[in-house]
Parts: C-alpha cells; sequence; structure tokens
C-alpha cells in the first residue's frame, strides 16, 4: 500500500512539472536583446549613393539665372556621402552648380526668392570629365530641399 502511494506522489510530481514546462513553451517567445557570445553584431551598411554623385548640406552664397536653369555658387557645411568616382568635396569648399528650374517647379515658393545666406540641402553630381575649354558648372543638381532663411 505504502508503495501504491509513493507512486501516485511520483505521478502528481512528474506530471506538474511536465505540465508547467509545457506552458511555459506555449505562448509568445520573448527574444533576448543580447548578442550571444561569441556572434559578432555587424551594423546595416550605409545608404550607398550612386558614382558621381554627392549629398551635401550647403549655403547659398550666388544665384544666376538663366533660361531653363540657374546656377548656384554654394559653399560646403556639411558633406553627408558621396558615391564612388566622386571628385573631392569638403567643408569650405565653393562649388558651382546648375539647377533645372524644373527641378523647383514644385517648390511651394518662387524658386527666385532663393539668395544668399539660405541653406540647402541637396544631391549634386560631378559632371566630370569635362572637355578642355568648357564653360559652367563643373556640377548639377539632381535633387534639392531648400529651407527659409
Amino acid at each position: 500500500m505504502r508503495t501504491h502511494r509513493v507512486f501516485l506522489v511520483l505521478l502528481a510530481v512528474i506530471l506538474a512539472v511536465s505540465f508547467g514546462c509545457a506552458c511555459r513553451n506555449v505562448g509568445i517567445k520573448v527574444e533576448s536583446d543580447k548578442t550571444p557570445e561569441g556572434v559578432i553584431d555587424i551594423p546595416p551598411p550605409p545608404p550607398s549613393y550612386a558614382p558621381g554623385t554627392a549629398h551635401v548640406y550647403a549655403e547659398l552664397i550666388d544665384v544666376v539665372e538663366h533660361k531653363n536653369s540657374y546656377e548656384y555658387t554654394v559653399e560646403i557645411v556639411t558633406v553627408y556621402g558621396v558615391g564612388s568616382a566622386t571628385p573631392p568635396l569638403s567643408r569650405g569648399k565653393k562649388v558651382k552648380t546648375s539647377v533645372a528650374k524644373s527641378l523647383l517647379k514644385n517648390w511651394n515658393k518662387d524658386p527666385a526668392s532663393l539668395s544668399a545666406g539660405h541653406k540647402i540641402k541637396m544631391t549634386i553630381r560631378s559632371l566630370q570629365p569635362r572637355m578642355a575649354g568648357s564653360t559652367g558648372p563643373a556640377w548639377q543638381t539632381v535633387a534639392i530641399d531648400a529651407r527659409p532663411k
């Protein structure tokens, strides 16, 4: 009789432990924020830019209006990123870039209202290599985000 009681108690304990373990495995699994030891956490790569392009923040120095475009002289404030084969750009460098009037058509203000002192976030593309004796800007603006002064 005593063996029978011991057997029932052991059976009850085994069932309770099994049921408890089964309940913990059911439901939402919470992943640990820690990287397992021995595994290297590699951050995602930065966005890539097209060859010959640069994403910059610049201050507008001068604006010259042409028939279908503007010619901006800008001073680089920050270089956010560059693509391969892009000529060197650095803080303080002054560059001339052409801006198609159609690029500014959807801007909510008069594009001609941009004047010296405006800060511009822009993506520019190098027009190099250029032919000997060519005139005009060495850069072309492909995207622009002009903010008020």
